[in-house]
């Protein structure tokens, strides 16, 4: 964990991180140090467990969230989620999101906007976005009952 707290340092007021116009491979190059950590995180730096097939119903149908770390740069949590349960198409404006996970499996759909000056048929404002990732994630179990 120690490593950990260190990339969550947030950088000195004058040099702050500002993603609106920086390029995919400028993103990545800042956001590389805590992805790198991210991925050496297991259940057991969080004191989990991973659910097995006698205790899965246990969680519940709701989704939930713990806050880890909450800066002015960035932010740090785990979402606990329950088999076959989606999130809503959401925004993250000017944010990277750096995804690790750590039981189950996730279907990882996010999209870029290409033009939000579009209007659809009936001159209404559209949003015009493309699919920029379709990723399938597993954690170090994958296979637990009903979490896929």
């Amino acid at each position: 964990m120690r490593s950990l707290r260190q990339v969550l340092v947030p950088p000195p007021p004058a040099l702050p991180l500002q993603f609106e116009g920086l390029s995919s491979k400028q993103i990545e190059q800042l956001t590389g140090p805590i992805r790198d950590v991210c991925e050496t995180l297991t259940t057991r730096d969080f004191s989990m467990v991973p659910p097995t097939a006698a205790n899965v119903h246990l969680m519940g149908p709701d989704v939930f969230y713990v806050s880890l770390y909450h800066g002015e740069t960035m932010m740090m949590g785990i979402f606990f989620m329950p088999p076959n349960s989606v999130i809503p198409l959401h925004d993250h404006p000017y944010m990277s999101v750096v995804s690790r996970v750590l039981y189950g499996a996730v279907h990882l759909n996010a999209y870029s906007i290409v033009d939000a000056n579009s209007t659809d048929d009936e001159g209404q404002h559209a949003l015009l976005v493309r699919r920029s990732r379709d990723k399938y994630l597993e954690g170090a179990f994958p296979q637990c009952p009903g979490l896929t």
